[in-house]
């Protein structure tokens, strides 16, 4: 049984959007299922982004994390003084000193900052046709092993109702 927290908010920056997100887990659960629904509630389209930033600290520290993504096939990035933003498909993990730190979603980034740690962006540009309602799912696993982290790819495909 899924459990968890419901925030509820009306856009103030942009009128007639309401937002609905639900964290969601179960009892002895290593993940984290993010349930981000947007809600147009004018008679005019909109086109918006919107999504979950994750900050991480596996294991407490960003310092000496690596990123792990996807695009076309694996790459592996560690700390440096330098920094960048990279499309990462549908999946990416950063490891701190033995946890895996993993999300899946339909459409992130990876931001690197640099000497600040690499962190997840899973960011979609929506379009909203009035009063539509859009629904989609990010989930956040912390694992063992690069294994295990790249397994909860096959969530992309799950349905959720």
């Amino acid at each position: 049984m899924w459990k968890g927290v419901n925030v509820t908010c009306t856009s103030t920056e942009i009128k007639g959007i309401q937002l609905n997100v639900s964290y969601l887990t179960t009892a002895h659960s290593h993940m984290l299922a993010i349930e981000n629904t947007v809600k147009n509630c004018t008679s005019a389209p909109l086109k918006l982004y919107s999504g979950i930033f994750f900050f991480v600290q596996p294991d407490g520290s960003y310092k000496k994390s690596t990123l792990y993504y996807e695009q076309h096939k694996p790459y592996e990035r560690k700390r440096t003084p330098f920094g960048g933003w990279v499309y990462c498909n549908d999946w990416a993990a950063i490891k701190g000193k033995k946890t895996y730190l993993t999300v899946v979603t339909e459409s992130m980034e990876a931001m690197d900052l640099g000497n600040e740690g690499a962190h997840i962006n899973a960011v979609k540009r929506i379009a909203l046709t009035p009063h539509q309602e859009l629904t989609f799912m990010t989930y956040f696993a912390a694992t063992d092993s690069l294994k295990h982290a790249r397994q909860y790819k096959k969530l992309r495909r799950v349905t959720w109702t």
